[in-house]
């Protein structure tokens, strides 16, 4: 898992190093406007997805039934909403 992280952080980081030279060769601050949102929405993701919440949870209640059921029937990102069937 670590392993993961790492390559991921270091490829945001290499595409984030790309998009400011793009932007200094080509004279356009915009450029790293847009790099920087989709950079924050996929570290976003990311975290939500490895490494906050959801799986530290998880591993917390694994096997207690009660959770099982709650997570068959509860979306993981929206918890007032059930899945649908």
């Amino acid at each position: 898992m670590i392993e993961l992280l790492q390559s991921i952080g270091l490829s945001i980081f290499v595409y984030m190093t790309l998009f400011y030279i793009a932007s200094l060769v080509l004279q356009d601050a915009s450029i790293v406007d847009i790099a920087w949102g989709m950079g924050f929405v996929i570290v976003s993701w990311i975290s939500l997805l490895f490494v906050s919440g959801v799986p530290m949870l998880e591993r917390k209640y694994e096997g207690n039934q009660e959770f099982e059921a709650y997570k068959k029937r509860t979306s993981v990102f929206i918890p007032w909403f059930t899945k649908s069937s």
